[in-house]
């Protein structure tokens, strides 16, 4: 499903498509600094908390739970799925693709549900989980991956929220 019509599921279409200015501003073949650095400064102009913009991503989860009426909830002790997730976010990806994939890590064996997850671009957080990963795992020099916002999505392909996602920030991505 392309992004205007996941844009389209909201009753307005004015959150952005991150992805797309991530590429915009980042060159993957040749990633460096500099444009992470464009990318960060795109990020801190856009999320003043005078500014009410709003970016769409995506989070995958069992379709067991009822997340049209209840939202999405914040990592809780009884809730974890891992041992280095942290208590207190939701974690966003990126890529509906990537966000059916950490489903299905969460919940091997079970259906997954992906959901388009519209949020104020100033609450996004850095994945430091993710950046962990890509530092302990990854093939990068020490002190290359940052702990910035633009890091956290170019590297990380992600972000998270201190907070629970209220019903109407998120939409079923059907058939993904």
């Amino acid at each position: 499903m392309d992004f205007c019509t996941i844009q389209s599921l909201f009753s307005s279409n004015d959150g952005h498509n991150l992805k797309e200015i991530m590429h915009n501003h980042v060159n993957f073949t040749n990633l460096n600094r500099n444009d992470i650095g464009a990318l960060n400064r795109w990020l801190k102009e856009h999320s003043c908390k005078y500014k009410n913009e709003h970016v769409i991503m995506y989070h995958g989860t069992s379709a067991e739970h009822d997340i049209v009426n209840q939202g999405l909830q914040k990592t809780r002790a009884k809730t974890k799925k891992s041992l280095q997730s942290q208590i207190g976010y939701v974690c966003l990806s990126l890529y509906p693709e990537s966000a059916r994939t950490f489903g299905e890590l969460a919940y091997p064996s079970k259906e997954i549900s992906v959901y388009a997850v519209k949020v104020p671009l100033r609450e996004l957080a850095i994945d430091s989980d993710q950046l962990h990963n890509k530092r302990m795992w990854g093939d990068y020099k020490d002190g290359e991956i940052k702990r910035t916002l633009a890091d956290s999505l170019v590297y990380g392909s992600g972000a998270r929220i201190k907070r629970d996602i209220q019903p109407y920030e998120v939409r079923l991505i059907p058939n993904m």
